[in-house]
């Protein structure tokens, strides 16, 4: 399945939806649409892998690369992975700089609890 990125803003917190697999094959599109999807001006930007299916070494790259650029215009970021997903034991094996809550909400809150 191709992956496509909905990117939807929470007062001021950019909540990009990534759909679908994430790998060798389609990052560089999927970079594309996320970053695209960024705003300087955003207080943080949370990506939820919900409905992603499947995610590669690639695709994991492309979070520390989103990573590194929200840090830039010091933004913090977090991943939303469900506690049963398989995508979810991968990024906590990765150990990402990057926090991961269960749900969109939560991820919003300590976000905003950070932003004071």
């Amino acid at each position: 399945m191709l992956a496509r990125v909905l990117a939807v803003d929470h007062d001021g917190v950019v909540v990009a939806s990534l759909e679908g697999e994430v790998d060798m094959a389609n990052a560089a599109e999927v970079r594309a649409q996320l970053h695209s999807s960024l705003s300087s001006n955003a207080v943080g930007v949370v990506i939820d892998l919900t409905r992603t299916t499947y995610v590669d070494s690639r695709g994991i790259y492309l979070l520390v690369e989103t990573h590194e650029r929200v840090q830039t215009s010091q933004q913090p970021l977090r991943i939303v992975c469900p506690a049963a997903s398989p995508i979810r034991r991968l990024l906590l094996v990765s150990h990402l700089p990057i926090p991961v809550d269960s749900t969109v909400e939560e991820a919003i809150q300590q976000i905003r609890q950070t932003a004071g």
